[in-house]
């Protein structure tokens, strides 16, 4: 069984040398285009004293029974096998088959209190006979 989801990946800290076999890997791992990762620019990194971070949000299928939780585990184990080191690595599942949703229908009695709303607003700015 197939299901429908929009994955979306962060990594800090990862070797800068190291992020293009990260996008790599990862292009491998589940095809998240390696053109579309986004990184933090040195400028803020210099002027906030923080380090890389690269992230990218792709939908697709996980098939075969694969869980979100074990997608994540494996996704994480191949960042730390591309970078040679440990980073932290955070996956965002949001499941996109079945999103909860709220149906809100404008009836009759609404057009009512609309067009009376209306009418009051226009009598308002009548000048009185």
């Amino acid at each position: 069984m197939s299901r429908y989801y929009n994955m979306q990946v962060q990594i800090e800290d990862p070797k800068p040398e190291k992020v293009e076999a990260i996008k790599m890997a990862m292009a491998e791992f589940w095809e998240f285009p390696v053109g579309e990762w986004q990184e933090r620019d040195a400028e803020t990194m210099e002027r906030a004293k923080i380090g890389p971070q690269m992230w990218v949000s792709m939908d697709g299928h996980l098939t075969g029974g694969d869980e979100e939780g074990k997608f994540a585990a494996e996704l994480a184990e191949e960042v730390w096998k591309a970078n040679g080191a440990y980073c932290e690595v955070s996956v965002i599942a949001t499941y996109l088959e079945d999103p909860p949703c709220e149906r809100y229908t404008a009836d009759e009695s609404d057009y009512e209190e609309w067009e009376e709303k209306n009418a009051d607003k226009a009598s308002a700015g009548k000048p009185e006979e």
